[in-house]
């Protein structure tokens, strides 16, 4: 075989190519990197490590049409945040480099099963091996800086579905499905960038005719990444038969049972055993240790690896994690953990997840055709199983466990479940033995888990990947099963804010914790945030919803304390001595008969004060702090911790700055009650509003201006009705003072009053006009 004529290695080695080698890249590239708040040297070396990669040509053009495209960015005016790249520099200069677009697609490969920080310390181990640290020193978290600035836009070419491929040809092509069981499991990252290092240098010899890498350890990954870089150079051999490319492949990946990763390089006329050149060995681990995550099609071959589940388990994996995603759509129930309001969950998750959530177990690898017969056997046992669940649970009072754990708890639940329905129908829920069933309550628990933190999402960025299942996620996600389906939900729902959070922090891979008060969050190459923050809104579907683009996430800013890139926004509460809200000297009493006995309706009223929001914030470490008040429009908000006298006479006499929350706000608005509906005609609502007036209805109702605290023994209706955001922010507040009711559209009022009235209640509510 002679190399010199291959199409994929000539043009990559002709260093004359190289933009490297040109004054003005060097200039463009500098000038961008510093643009994005990242190392210039990062984008050097990663242009220099390129030269080293080699992939076929129809890959790289691949890549570089991702850059042709005008890069996608978000600007939320408001909060002076931008969301993506800040101009075209960057994406220029990728554009103008084949090496850059090179070392790109190399990481698009990585972000199949591995994050961004992961991707940028396997490349600094390439570079080290090259020498190229030498020439451009580096630090491994200042090549992820510059990863993540890109990878985020690469999600249109993941290999998702090329990954999918090949784990179904090689799972099918096993004798067994535990011959190989490392195939999902982690390598560590110095074997990692150890054989790519070796590969990538044995195609640039052109006396190295044949390269062959044997081992199982992360072997999927291995062989779906450069099968997709070098798609007519790379073959797979598995229990000796050939299941991918040509026998004649330059890359030859053997995947077998070894604790150990073996690279061989074979040169013409020489003897074999001076070729192989061994990695360092790999300690076969006791406990399986799985890749960071996956592509979502692939969840079910790695838990059938993981459990070590023959096909008809994991078939039932799949039906049981499907009837828990039906049954927790429809039964669960949400709770606001700052006021007494509940919502059940199909209320409040994204349309996209009310069309999907039926199916959703077929983008995890449980996808048999849309009409095939395995399909429909699939489907009616799923509805078999959901129907079972919600007929058990009534006659079950599942006990909440106080020192125990929730895991323990939901796995008994599941598992008297099966001896019920046995019980019941002579016949267990699904053909398998008690130990085979009780093997499949975990992998089932966390697909379910993992599919339902998709409820709040708006689908379409390809950054949603299949997470590892741990016992911490496992505890985690039969704590929310427990709470959605296996709990009396009225007494014991679950809190709509952890629920967020979870999803919020599912978004991305290789997140850390998040927490309630976290409004958005970076990482990998996306960001995630809560669409609220770029379009406020009353609606508790549009409050809840996660939007995911690829990108980082800064602010823009004159100086480094004023703005920078951030890993989250973090809201954080005022702690301003002339920030809260003012005593209402006088009510101002709602009155539908001002002219005596004569009914003349109940208008929405605006505000009197012209409240705008006013944004602050602050860079604490990575983290962006935003402080939201509301505040007379033109006036400055200042900090003051000793007010003077002079001082606090104005603020008797004036409006002045008080506090929002946007967490508070959020949480209200998808608890509360929404008013979508008029269904009173003139004369019963003429009827209605006299019989209130004679039951004293109207003695303890006020119109609630912005901004002043809420009268303790009066209902209220909110003067917000000319600004979204008023409604917004002061339903947060209010929320915490009684039933919160949301009016939407042009419902009249008086709609509202129908649903909030309640003779002989003494319970106290605030309409939100």
């Amino acid at each position: 075989m002679n190399p010199s004529g291959n199409p994929v290695v000539q043009p990559q080695i002709e260093l004359s190519n190289s933009a490297l080698l040109a004054t003005h890249f060097i200039k463009s590239v500098l000038r961008a990197c510093a643009e994005e708040d990242v190392q210039p040297q990062s984008g050097l070396a990663l242009e220099r490590l390129g030269q080293k990669l080699f992939v076929s040509r129809q890959v790289i053009e691949l890549g570089r049409e991702v850059f042709k495209r005008k890069v996608e960015k978000v600007d939320i005016q408001k909060l002076k945040l931008v969301i993506g790249l800040s101009n075209d520099g960057l994406a220029k200069a990728m554009r103008e480099s084949i090496s850059l677009i090179k070392a790109f697609l190399l990481v698009v490969a990585l972000k199949i099963c591995f994050i961004d920080e992961e991707a940028g310390r396997l490349l600094h181990n390439m570079m080290w091996s090259e020498g190229i640290i030498n020439e451009f020193p580096l630090y491994p978290d200042q090549v992820t800086q510059f990863i993540t600035r890109v990878s985020g836009y690469g999600h249109s070419i993941l290999p998702f579905e090329h990954f999918n491929g090949i784990s179904s040809k090689v799972l099918s092509s096993l004798d067994t499905p535990d011959q190989i069981p490392a195939l999902f499991e982690r390598c560590d990252l110095d074997t990692l960038a150890q054989i790519l290092t070796r590969i990538f240098d044995a195609f640039s010899n052109a006396e190295i005719v044949r390269i062959s890498v044997e081992g199982s350890r992360t072997g999927l990954w291995l062989l779906a990444a450069l099968s997709w870089l070098l798609p007519d150079e790379t073959g797979c051999i598995v229990s000796g038969r050939l299941v991918l490319g040509k026998s004649n492949a330059r890359l030859l990946i053997c995947l077998k049972d070894q604790s150990e990763w073996e690279v061989a390089e074979w040169r013409s006329e020489r003897q074999a055993d001076s070729a192989i050149i061994r990695t360092e060995g790999l300690v076969p681990s006791l406990k399986y240790s799985p890749m960071s995550h996956s592509p979502l099609g692939s969840a079910k071959a790695s838990i059938s690896m993981q459990y070590n589940l023959k096909p008809e388990a994991a078939d039932a994996t799949g039906q049981l994690a499907a009837a828990l995603i039906d049954v927790a759509f429809e039964k669960g129930v949400l709770c606001s953990v700052k006021c007494q309001s509940q919502s059940m969950l199909k209320d409040v998750c994204s349309k996209t997840f009310i069309e999907i959530h039926h199916t959703i177990v077929r983008q995890y690898g449980w996808d048999y055709g849309v009409e095939s017969e395995r399909t429909r056997t699939f489907r009616d046992k799923q509805c078999a199983v959901a129907k079972a669940l919600i007929d058990w649970i009534p006659d079950t009072a599942v006990t909440p466990p106080a020192l125990g754990s929730y895991h323990r708890q939901v796995t008994k639940a599941i598992d008297d479940l099966n001896i019920n329905y046995f019980d019941r129908s002579g016949e267990s829920l699904f053909p398998l033995k008690d130990s085979e069933f009780l093997k499949i309550i975990d992998p089932a628990i966390h697909v379910a888990t993992e599919a339902l933190l998709r409820s709040f999402s708006e689908e379409g960025c390809s950054a949603r990947v299949f997470r590892p299942c741990h016992v911490s996620t496992v505890e985690r996600g039969a704590e929310l099963l427990y709470h959605l389906i296996f709990s009396p939900q009225i007494v014991n729902p679950y809190p709509y804010s952890k629920l967020r959070a979870m999803a919020l922090e599912s978004s991305l891979p290789g997140t850390h914790s998040v927490s309630p008060t976290d409004l958005a969050i970076a990482h990998n190459g996306y960001v995630a945030y809560l669409n609220v923050l770029e379009n406020i809104s009353t609606d508790k579907r549009s409050v809840s919803l996660i939007r995911t683009v690829p990108g980082t996430l800064k602010r823009a800013g004159p100086g480094v304390r004023d703005g920078g890139v951030c890993r989250s926004i973090e809201e954080v509460l005022s702690e301003d001595s002339l920030c809260g809200r003012e005593l209402q000297n006088s009510l101002n009493p709602v009155n539908p008969f001002p002219t005596g006995q004569v009914y003349s309706g109940i208008e929405p009223q605006k505000d009197p004060y012209g409240i705008e929001a006013a944004h602050l914030f602050s860079f604490q470490n990575t983290r962006l702090r935003l402080n939201t008040v509301l505040q007379p429009v033109g006036m400055n908000h200042r900090r003051v911790l000793q007010p003077s006298p002079e001082t606090l006479l104005q603020r008797q006499m004036n409006a002045y700055p008080y506090p929002a929350s946007w967490t508070d706000s959020i949480e209200a608005i998808a608890t509360a009650v929404h008013v979508f509906e008029h269904t009173l005609d003139t004369e019963s609502e003429r009827l209605l509003v006299e019989e209130w007036r004679r039951g004293g209805i109207f003695d303890k109702m006020v119109w609630h201006p912005s901004g002043k605290q809420a009268s303790q023994f009066n209902n209220r209706i909110t003067m917000t009705s000319s600004s979204e955001p008023l409604r917004f922010f002061e339903a947060g507040y209010l929320s915490q003072h009684g039933e919160l009711i949301v009016r939407q559209g042009e419902i009249p009022l008086v709609s509202c009053l129908a649903r909030a009235t309640n003779p002989g209640s003494d319970k106290v509510w605030t309409i939100v006009a």
